[in-house]
């Protein structure tokens, strides 16, 4: 297999030519993208004279998402069967690399992430590994981890360079859709972690990347809000209509109006979040498990609330809206399991 190392590089320093003269040791071929550096291009033009080394430049800074697609597209041209992304500050080790590029050789149709290889972010690592064990069914220890070895054999990897992201966004993306982008799945491989050697910290990271990240891992969330506030309207309207209009005469007209503003809303809700919302779900996601979904979570609603308010005396207007929203967000992730599986089968 012929298998490459692909880095990222803005502004280096003398670790750089280090790392890359242990890979070349290795008969690792080296793609480094200069993403808009302002120093460091003597190094640049002295890698750029090495056989094995190929340097792609950005003329200003696009982010590490991008310069990863540079780097990607390059190499899917030249016809590599596998690359190992890396950093180029001497975080990660070139025994590392090279033994994720040994296992990337040995299991060609998987991404391999190097657990123990990010760079800090403990917060924002941990709630990548929720979002990512409880939305995508993904138990990773090191999601984060800017070490990876990724299959570009395999029939999806033409796509990788055409993903939307631009920075940390990226690497989230191609994380969230490994699923169908890699037939092997994905899996870790424990990798030494080492405190990167660069002055001035790491130019790929910003403020920004946390947020980025969310977005990705939480992209059916607005719409999924959007469907539930619309139900919401419909069901206010209907109810309205129904008391008022249509049954303003009759004994029963509140349940009436109720119990049929409520069925046309959730019907309503079922069929915008399975078409629109988890668009292209499969069978995984029916009307018979979210209507049994909605019952649940409506009970648990009126158990929750009756234990705080009626058993424990705290204030309803306090405990009302912490309680809602710990519904929905259990709601969201069940179904969003739900389209994950029929994403999976088809």
């Amino acid at each position: 297999m012929r298998i490459g190392v692909l880095i990222p590089v803005r502004d280096p320093g003398p670790q750089l030519e280090e790392l890359v003269r242990e890979l070349l040791a290795r008969e690792l071929p080296v793609v480094l993208v200069d993403d808009g550096s302002t120093r460091g291009q003597e190094l640049f033009a002295q890698l750029t004279g090495r056989q094995g080394v190929t340097v792609l430049t950005h003329p200003r800074g696009l982010g590490r998402g991008a310069a990863l697609k540079t780097g990607l597209a390059h190499l899917l041209e030249e016809g590599f069967d596998g690359v190992v992304t890396a950093e180029g500050d001497g975080r990660h080790s070139p025994e590392d690399i090279a033994r994720m590029a040994e296992a990337l050789a040995e299991t060609p149709d998987t991404l391999i992430l190097g657990a123990g290889g990010s760079a800090g972010r403990k917060a924002l690592g941990s709630a990548t590994r929720v979002l990512l064990r409880l939305l995508y069914g993904m138990a990773l220890t090191d999601p984060l981890t800017d070490l990876r070895g990724i299959p570009l054999g395999v029939p999806e990897a033409e796509k990788l360079p055409q993903l939307k992201g631009e920075r940390a966004d990226y690497e989230a993306l191609v994380l969230r859709e490994a699923a169908s982008l890699f037939p092997g799945g994905v899996r870790e491989m424990p990798v030494e972690r080492r405190a990167s050697r660069a002055s001035g910290g790491d130019p790929f990271r910003s403020a920004g990347d946390a947020w980025r990240i969310l977005l990705v891992l939480l992209h059916k969330l607005p719409t999924f809000i959007l469907s539930s506030a619309t139900a919401f309207g419909l069901d206010y309207l209907l109810f309205n209509l129904l008391y008022y209009v249509v049954l303003p005469q009759f004994s029963g007209a509140t349940f009436l109006a109720t119990v049929g503003a409520r069925i046309c809303s959730a019907g309503y809700n079922y069929l915008i979040n399975k078409h629109v919302v988890f668009k292209g779900s499969g069978s995984a996601y029916n009307a018979k498990r979210f209507f049994t979904l909605a019952a649940g979570v409506l009970m648990a609603n009126l158990l929750i609330m009756h234990l705080l308010v009626d058993l424990l005396g705290l204030p309803a207007f306090l405990v009302k809206i912490p309680v809602d929203a710990v519904l929905f967000l259990v709601n969201f992730t069940v179904q969003h399991a739900w389209a994950r599986k029929g994403d999976k089968k088809t």
